[in-house]
């Protein structure tokens, strides 16, 4: 991983709203707050896996919701402190 690498994370349809103006859907702030269960946001490495394979693998392998997929980088991760912690574990 270095400061390039995307982190790829899904968006729950809930966590949308439609634009009054262009009538398109967009994430709001929730989608990139951390959970309450354990004040982490989950991600995957774009080192590894393609936005687009990781909505499938979420949404056809784990059955889960995702109207999409926002990716933000490591620099960006950097610039506003936040933590990061790496934890692998399979999907089958």
């Amino acid at each position: 991983m270095n400061e390039f690498t995307l982190l790829h994370r899904q968006v729950h349809p809930d966590f949308t709203q439609t634009d009054p103006d262009t009538g398109q859907k967009r994430a709001t702030a929730q989608a990139f707050t951390p959970s309450s269960k354990d004040g982490m946001l989950s991600t995957e490495d774009g080192d590894k896996i393609s936005a687009a394979d990781s909505w499938a693998r979420y949404t056809n392998l784990q059955g889960l919701a995702s109207c999409g997929v926002m990716s933000i980088s490591l620099g960006e991760c950097a610039n506003e402190e936040f933590a990061r912690y790496t934890r692998r574990r399979p999907i089958s």
